[in-house]
C-alpha cells in the first residue's frame, strides 16, 4: 500500500465517506496506514511503560471510531 492510498483512506474517514469498519483488516494494521492515522489525529497515545515480566516496551493507543466523529 502507498502513501497516497493511506492518505486518501484516512481524508475519507474525517470527512465520514467511509467507516473504519469499511477498511480491511490488513490495511489497518498497515505501518504506513498507522502512521496516516496518528498524523490525522484519529489515534493517539495513551499509556506508555515497560512490563518487567514479558521485558519490553509497550504502548496503549486510543482510537476514534465512527461514533466519535
Amino acid at each position: 500500500m502507498d502513501k497516497k492510498e493511506c492518505q486518501n483512506l484516512i481524508k475519507q474517514l474525517k470527512q465520514g465517506k467511509l467507516g473504519r469498519r469499511d477498511i480491511p483488516a490488513y490495511v489497518r494494521r498497515d505501518a504506513d496506514f498507522l502512521d496516516a492515522e496518528r498524523k490525522a489525529k484519529l489515534r493517539k497515545p495513551d499509556k506508555r511503560g515497560y512490563d518487567i515480566i514479558r521485558n519490553a516496551f509497550f504502548v496503549t493507543e486510543v482510537v476514534k471510531y465512527d461514533e466519535d466523529f
